[in-house]
């Protein structure tokens, strides 16, 4: 019994054994034949290295005409601001926004840098009066441009075109006849703090009103 089991197992190892040899020589005759193949012709090579070439290039172009720009953007500006104020660069967004006025979004965007700029402690009191100063200021000629809060008639945009913005500068905005209550860029704190520092004005007056005369001659 144990000699038939024997011989049992010695012919099962020896199939197995020619089984595998003959799938080894087929793999090896494989490999042969496959590296006995010519190579394909250079100028084939080359046209299949192109072609690859030319559809990558097309998807790179493909890829970049659906990425929005943002120097499209008109607004783009306004995201470098805010991205400037968030990292307190506040200088250089502010001279940003000056770079875009007369535009009334230029006026706001810069008066929410300087009330950014208020709110940091440990301001000396000459930062915080020329602060307070530039917010006023700006407020005050966005309103004389723009008549926001007044019913007067406003300023065309195209007037602004022959206007050196800078000049408006020099009207002197006066704090205790003009007050804050005609100026909407100014909010319930920034107000607050104005008379917490310079008191109450006198009266509340457009700024139109007040400085017609000096704005018809800027504009004429």
């Amino acid at each position: 019994m144990m000699n038939l089991l024997f011989l049992l197992m010695f012919f099962i190892s020896v199939i197995l054994c020619a089984y595998l040899l003959k799938r080894y020589n087929k793999s090896v005759r494989e490999q042969n034949r496959k590296r006995s193949q010519p190579l394909p012709p250079i100028g084939n090579l080359n046209a299949d290295l192109t072609s690859e070439i030319e559809n990558k290039d097309k998807k790179i172009s493909d890829f970049k005409i659906h990425i929005p720009t943002a120097s499209k953007n008109p607004s783009h500006w306004r995201q470098l601001a805010l991205e400037m104020r968030k990292k307190n660069q506040m200088e250089p967004a502010l001279t940003l926004c000056k770079s875009k006025f007369p535009l009334y979004t230029a006026y706001r965007e810069a008066t929410l840098i300087l009330k950014s700029i208020l709110q940091n402690d440990g301001l000396s009191q000459a930062k915080i009066q020329r602060t307070l100063s530039q917010l006023y200021k700006i407020a005050a000629i966005a309103e004389l441009i723009y008549m926001k809060k007044s019913a007067e008639g406003k300023l065309l945009p195209d007037r602004l075109k022959s206007v050196d913005i800078t000049l408006l500068d020099k009207i002197p905005f006066d704090y205790n006849e003009l007050g804050y209550l005609e100026l909407p860029l100014l909010k319930m704190q920034d107000t607050r703090l104005l008379v917490s520092y310079w008191g109450e004005p006198a009266k509340h007056d457009s700024p139109r009103k007040l400085y017609m005369s000096h704005f018809i001659k800027l504009i004429s």
